[in-house]
């Protein structure tokens, strides 16, 4: 891909070590509960619903390359949310 995407793949991040935990059938479902209406959910699904149509088209055909970039910039989103929503910035 040329000009802004380019630099875009892949998204990495450096990898951090957390304590080991056993999480509780309880913990699993705050998690599930502090993610109903967050903007992340609505965001990867937008993501599923692009990444599902990709084999609908050709993969040299203008709309594939559109749903791709489309991809990448979900992707940009969902670490932008990811990262809003950080210990480290102070939001949780």
């Amino acid at each position: 891909m040329k000009g802004i995407y380019k630099d875009s793949l892949p998204v990495s991040y450096e990898k951090g070590t957390t304590g080991k935990a056993i999480n509780t059938f309880e913990d699993l479902c705050e998690a599930d509960m502090l993610a109903f209406g967050s903007k992340i959910g609505s965001i990867t699904n937008k993501g599923s619903s692009i990444f599902a149509m990709l084999p609908l088209y050709d993969k040299d055909s203008d709309e594939y390359k559109e749903l791709e970039k489309r991809l990448i910039l979900i992707r940009v989103a969902q670490g932008n949310e990811i990262n809003n929503w950080s210990p480290l910035c102070g939001n949780v």
